[in-house]
């Protein structure tokens, strides 16, 4: 019996050895929320760019952003499920956490301040209006990291450019543009007959037909003209001319999306691509015109913080913003365009316009807009 134990024993051992010296079958990998949208994966993949080799320098920057371990981001567009989705993505390729703080810019401009004051600097990247990043700018509270960053150094892939808006310094720079367009109710304006030109909105016929955003309560309509009189597509006589169409104004561009769908209006001067594509999708009759002048674009800004915590975690984070994933992912999420070529285009067909010429709104132009809506210059210009 002992002897039986004893060679019953030896074969457990046996069997025992050999299960542990057998290869282990590969795991399936574990979906992320990195993987790219339905819409991504139907994209044509002509005219994309592979990635850029990383050189020494950014493989070092990588390698400190991991120790360093996180980044805090004070942000007014990474909220609610675009934030988490950013989050998550990021940390998921480079184990870095990103710790996004959301609120208004203009409090995200004093918290900077005071943190400065006090030399306790906590955030390490904040994303704003251009107006408000300019202020920062000027305070000298911003880094520009741009020239560090590998996106940088790619070509032929950007509809707008990352440093557009500030291309001297590099500092402010642009990651999720808004083109501006002109929009008409489609059962009222064939396309035969929509507007081709600015020009065209003196037409007497669009007398009374035409809105924009009230210059009594919002900077919306200087937004628009402030820039077509600095790149000289238009002059002062055609915005005294145009405020003598009798056009409608509107408090705000989503009442103002409501009396186009309705019929009350058959053009908006000036509306959101990204705002009027939630009105698309709900069956508006709503179309994008593009005029020959171009499209207008603006775009909130985003910077390093001078003396953040976590210096190289802040590069690697901007620069996979602008990457094609960080774009993918960001752009997705919020169902709009990108600045980059070779990210789909999520907004509805009819919410889009032709980017084969932009119009690139910059952080003087708001600054201006600013200056004449607080002086009442277009209600003086329109007797109103």
């Amino acid at each position: 019996m002992r002897r039986l134990i004893i060679l019953i024993s030896g074969l457990m051992i046996l069997v025992l050895l050999f299960i542990s010296c057998a290869p282990t079958p590969a795991s399936a990998p574990t979906p992320t929320t990195s993987t790219p949208p339905k819409a991504a994966l139907a994209a044509p993949t002509s005219g994309i760019s592979l990635p850029i080799s990383q050189d020494a320098a950014w493989a070092k920057i990588i390698e400190a952003a991991k120790k360093e371990g996180k980044v805090n981001a004070y942000s007014y567009n990474l909220f609610g499920d675009m934030g988490t989705a950013v989050s998550r993505a990021f940390q998921e390729k480079y184990g870095v956490k990103a710790e996004i703080i959301t609120g208004l810019g203009a409090a995200f401009l004093e918290r900077v301040k005071t943190e400065k004051r006090m030399n306790q600097v906590y955030g390490d990247f904040i994303d704003s209006s251009v107006i408000n990043m300019n202020m920062l700018k000027t305070d000298k509270l911003l880094k520009s990291v741009y020239a560090d960053l590998p996106v940088a150094r790619e070509k032929d892939v950007w509809l707008m450019a990352p440093d557009a808006t500030d291309p001297k310094d590099k500092t402010v720079l642009g990651f999720a543009p808004t083109y501006y367009n002109p929009f008409v109710n489609s059962k009222l304006v064939k396309p035969d007959e929509q507007p081709k030109s600015y020009q065209d909105f003196l037409n007497p016929k669009w007398k009374g037909k035409m809105s924009i955003t009230d210059p009594a309560v919002g900077p919306g309509a200087y937004a628009l003209l402030v820039p077509l009189l600095d790149y000289k597509l238009i002059d002062e006589r055609y915005v005294k001319a145009l405020g003598e169409q009798k056009l409608r104004y509107y408090m705000a561009i989503p009442e103002e999306m409501d009396a186009l769908s309705r019929g009350d209006v058959s053009i908006a001067i000036r509306a959101s691509s990204r705002m009027v594509a939630r009105y698309i999708r709900e069956g508006a009759p709503i179309r994008a015109v593009t005029l020959t002048e171009g499209t207008l674009v603006t775009t909130p800004g985003i910077s390093a913080i001078e003396g953040s915590p976590h210096p190289n975690a802040t590069k690697l984070f901007i620069n996979w913003l602008l990457s094609q994933e960080g774009q993918m992912v960001y752009i997705g999420a919020m169902g709009a365009s990108s600045m980059r070529k070779d990210v789909p285009d999520f907004l509805p067909e009819a919410a889009r316009a032709s980017l084969a010429k932009i119009i690139v709104t910059t952080p003087e132009h708001d600054q201006r807009s600013a200056d004449l809506f607080r002086d009442k210059w277009l209600l003086k210009l329109w007797d109103r």
